[in-house]
């Protein structure tokens, strides 16, 4: 699938019956999605958008979702707003599966600012991005998966109240996907009140096999979790992955995790 100035695109877009929704195409391939559901999925054809892909949804269940390989040039900006309950649901993924199918060249913001009632999902798979990574989830429970991403400069993820979960590289061998999650720059998860979980790096920590090793995500900066107020628990980074920067791990009051 290829957009560009004059190219018409497959764009499907799920109506949320409470709102009506308005999708264009600007020149230079920016394609803009407001209170509605977004859904790109792949064909037979490589995903090709030089500009920016922007998606404004509204205040009650909704998704975002891309699901290709293939490339975007510039920003990508997912904007969840704020239900006051129900399900809120972001997903980058590709298609085939491969490592770093789903290329983002700009930056990546997830943004969701639903209440304490509300869920919200963020699933990124095969992904690969240029610039920052930022990420922030609502007040309510809030779950982040990621698996086989290609961080390119920083990443921040601040999942706010509620009791929220955070998974990097985890999974059974047939749930995961073989591949590595790098992170060139700083990395900070935040996870606000609640009792919330980190894991990062695959649940069974095998020998460290070098830079192919699948298992384990590679921090090639720093890397600071800061797990908030109430009972949070945690994996054993160190053990687990590979931390070229300075580790700093606060507020987990709970054992550690094993695996």
């Amino acid at each position: 699938m290829h957009v560009g100035r004059h190219e018409s695109f497959p764009l499907r877009l799920r109506r949320n019956p409470r709102r009506s929704h308005r999708a264009r195409r600007r020149r230079r391939g920016h394609l803009q999605c407001r209170h509605g559901e977004l859904t790109l999925t792949g064909d037979a054809f490589a995903l090709q958008i030089t500009g920016n892909v922007t998606a404004t949804l509204g205040d009650a269940n909704d998704s975002a979702i891309i699901a290709d390989d293939g490339t975007i040039g510039g920003n990508v900006n997912f904007d969840l707003a704020g239900a006051a309950a129900g399900n809120q649901t972001a997903s980058l993924t590709n298609r085939t599966a491969l490592p770093a199918g789903l290329t983002v060249k700009g930056t990546l913001g997830i943004i969701g600012t639903g209440g304490a009632a509300s869920t919200d999902l963020l699933n990124i798979a095969n992904l690969a991005v240029g610039k920052a990574i930022t990420v922030s989830m609502g007040a309510g429970e809030s779950t982040v998966r990621i698996d086989n991403l290609r961080a390119a400069d920083t990443l921040t993820i601040a999942t706010n109240d509620g009791a929220d979960r955070v998974d990097i590289k985890r999974g059974s061998l047939l749930e995961r996907f073989v591949g590595n999650s790098i992170v060139a720059k700083l990395a900070s998860i935040q996870t606000g009140a609640g009792d919330d979980s980190v894991r990062i790096g695959y649940l069974s920590a095998a020998n460290n096999t070098g830079a192919a090793d699948s298992t384990r995500v590679r921090f090639l900066g720093d890397l600071t979790v800061d797990g908030g107020t109430d009972t949070n628990s945690r994996n054993d980074f160190a053990a687990q992955n590979d931390i070229t920067g300075t580790l700093t791990v606060t507020n987990f009051q709970a054992a550690l995790v094993t695996p």
